[in-house]
């Protein structure tokens, strides 16, 4: 009961921080994850900018599932659930890893 009574507080995307990245990334592979993630971060906070104040996180959750399963699947498919062009990355360097530079395989 008390779950309902409060009301839900709003979660964007925050962004990764780049040192994240630096780990064993080739420069431009860091670069244009980089840039993939800052799309993602855009489209996902413009996506809840058009939802109502107390419910941003259940209605974009309905609709797209999780910010965090977003940042967790790759980059591909992400761009794919959310609508993004890859043409504005180089996709075949990052398809199948995930936001946070870490190779995932489609299931």
């Amino acid at each position: 009961m008390r779950k309902r009574l409060q009301p839900d507080l709003p979660v964007e995307a925050e962004p990764l921080p780049a040192r994240q990245l630096l780990t064993g990334l080739k420069p431009e592979v860091a670069t244009e994850l980089n840039k993939a993630r800052q799309l993602i971060d855009d489209r996902i906070n413009e996506i809840m900018g058009g939802f109502a104040e107390g419910k941003k996180n259940r209605l974009f959750g309905f609709r797209f599932g999780s910010v965090d399963a977003l940042k967790t699947m790759n980059i591909k498919a992400a761009f794919k659930t959310l609508s993004i062009d890859d043409n504005l990355v180089k996709m075949k360097l990052i398809a199948d890893m995930d936001c946070h530079g870490k190779e995932v395989k489609e299931h």
